[in-house]
């Protein structure tokens, strides 16, 4: 028994060559050489086989397998170079032995690894972006309150004192806080910086040099209204207090329009 031989080396993609084993008399073949999507492997008698690679790159170098005797033989098919040249338009071999449409095609390992790459890429920028510290998103900017005219806002708050008279605000009560709101409006209008402590003595001499008669006269009537409250008894009529402290604001919104 002698080593396999092939007929060339190297062979064209395409082309064909004969692999030879010469097995003794009464030899059984246990296992011969191998195809793949790379290499076609058509018997042709006993140890003889046509060999047609299918792709560019070394071939060969799986076991044959054969028993003589009680002996198992064991032998390598040898390796060889397939090269990208056209097939020899001689060999007419390569035409029959796997016609076109049955000539399998190679698996397309390359693109698959990148394909992989390339989802594992992604992959781990997904992962990473997840894990990454996100900043904050800037908190959403709340626009400043809307700015009220003092006389507007010195008008919505005598109007909600006086629904509180009528629910049983004591006139103290009402003339304390209805004269607050009467500082804040001369704070407000004509810078009165000593609005909040002064008494209603200072508070007179001080609309006497600030302040033109109308606004002065009805200053002076509001505040005869509110003492006249503070040492009223429990039943005393607040309506002229809120009438004088209206006619505050009139006299006061005409003495801004003239200044």
């Amino acid at each position: 028994m002698t080593a396999p031989t092939l007929s060339r080396s190297p062979i064209a993609v395409g082309d064909t060559a004969v692999l030879q084993w010469n097995l003794p008399a009464g030899a059984q073949l246990l296992a011969g050489p191998k195809g793949d999507d790379s290499l076609a492997v058509l018997p042709a008698g006993p140890g003889r086989w046509i060999l047609q690679p299918l792709s560019v790159g070394m071939h060969g170098g799986d076991t044959l397998r054969a028993v003589s005797g009680h002996d198992t033989v064991k032998e390598c098919v040898p390796r060889f170079q397939a090269t990208s040249h056209l097939a020899s338009t001689q060999d007419t071999t390569a035409a029959s032995l796997l016609p076109p449409e049955e000539v399998p095609v190679p698996f397309p390992w390359k693109y698959v690894g990148l394909g992989a790459l390339l989802l594992a890429a992604v992959a781990l920028f997904v992962l990473w972006w997840r894990r990454r510290p996100h900043k904050a998103p800037p908190a959403p900017v709340v626009p400043p309150p809307p700015v009220i005219d003092p006389l507007d806002a010195a008008s919505q708050a005598l109007d909600l004192l006086e629904e509180r008279a009528a629910k049983g605000l004591t006139p103290r009560e009402t003339a304390f806080e209805v004269g607050e709101v009467v500082r804040v409006l001369h704070r407000a209008l004509f810078e009165f910086s000593l609005a909040a402590e002064s008494t209603s003595r200072e508070w007179l001499d001080w609309a006497d040099g600030s302040l033109g008669p109308e606004a002065t006269g009805a200053l002076r009537q509001f505040l005869s209204e509110a003492d006249r409250l503070r040492y009223a008894g429990i039943e005393a009529d607040s309506l002229p207090l809120f009438a004088a402290a209206r006619q505050v604001l009139r006299a006061a919104a005409r003495e801004r329009k003239a200044s």
